[in-house]
């Protein structure tokens, strides 16, 4: 006797895999997005202090201080 295909079971398979492909692209897509982030954070903070220090027409640097 052949085999009868079970339609709505293949289905529901394919269903499945497609959500847990989803979540899984989705979960890599967080994780590289808080990676990206936390390497920005780390690079903004000695661009902070560079962008404060300021050189006078001596070539001395000076931090938070005003010219005269």
């Amino acid at each position: 006797m052949p085999f009868k295909p079970n339609y709505r079971f293949d289905r529901a398979e394919r269903t499945r895999a497609k959500e847990a492909r989803k979540t899984e692209k989705l979960e890599t897509r967080a994780a590289r997005k808080a990676n990206r982030n936390a390497s920005d954070s780390t690079a903004e903070a000695p661009d902070a202090a560079a962008t404060k220090r300021q050189e006078d027409h001596d070539g001395v640097e000076r931090t938070g201080e005003k010219k005269e």
